[in-house]
C-alpha cells in the first residue's frame, strides 16, 4: 500500500490551519463556494466522474444506500497517483488544485460540491483514511474551518478488491434522496 502517513498528513493539515488563519478574504472563498450551485446530484456525480478520468481510472462505481449515503470508488493507479500530502492539501483547500491545465478540473473547487449534498466524506487510499467535513449548520466561516482541517481515521472505508480509492459521503441532507 502506498499513502501518506500520519506525520504527514498531520503536515499537510498544519498547513491547510496556516492557509486558513491567514487567508486575506475568506468571504471570498464562501461566496466562491456559495456559487456552486448544482441544479441537481448530478453536478457532485459529475465532479467524481472528471476526478476519476483526471486520474485515468478505468472503472468506477457508485452505490447509493437507501439512507442517501453515497460511495463512489475508483482504481486508479495509487503508485501514480497516490493520495499523498499534496492530494490532501488539493481535496480539502479551496484553490489548492494538484491538477494543470491540462485536465478536467484544475481549479481546486469542484469537489466541494459535497458540500451542497453531505455533511461529511471519508476518503480512502492506499494506507490513508481522513474524513473531511461540512456541517449542516454553523458560522460559515467554522464550516470553512472544517474544510481546513481533514481528520484521520484509523479505519479505512471498506473498498471493493478492484478499487484502489473509495469516497463515502455520509450524513445527507434532507433533500439529497430526490436529487442524486
Amino acid at each position: 500500500m502506498s499513502g501518506t502517513s500520519r506525520a504527514q498528513f498531520d503536515e499537510a493539515k498544519k498547513f491547510l490551519r496556516a492557509k486558513f488563519d491567514n487567508h486575506p478574504d475568506l468571504k471570498l472563498v464562501n461566496r466562491q463556494l456559495g456559487d456552486l450551485q448544482p441544479r441537481s446530484g448530478w453536478s457532485l456525480i459529475n465532479e467524481l466522474i472528471q476526478n476519476a478520468i483526471d486520474l485515468n481510472a478505468t472503472d468506477i462505481k457508485f452505490t447509493l444506500n437507501a439512507n442517501g449515503n453515497l460511495k463512489f470508488q475508483h482504481n486508479a493507479s495509487l503508485k501514480e497517483f497516490p493520495l499523498d500530502t499534496r492530494s490532501i492539501i488539493g481535496l480539502c483547500g479551496v484553490a489548492e488544485s494538484t491538477k494543470g491545465l491540462n485536465t478536467v478540473g484544475f481549479m481546486g473547487i469542484g469537489f466541494k460540491f459535497f458540500t451542497k449534498f453531505y455533511s461529511f466524506v471519508d476518503i480512502s487510499g492506499g494506507d490513508t483514511h481522513f474524513r473531511l467535513k461540512y456541517p449542516k449548520s454553523g458560522d460559515w466561516k467554522e464550516k470553512l474551518q472544517y474544510l481546513h482541517s481533514p481528520e484521520w481515521l484509523d479505519v479505512r472505508s471498506n473498498i471493493e478488491p478492484i478499487y484502489t480509492t473509495c469516497f463515502h459521503f455520509q450524513d445527507p441532507y434532507s433533500e439529497v434522496s430526490s436529487k442524486i
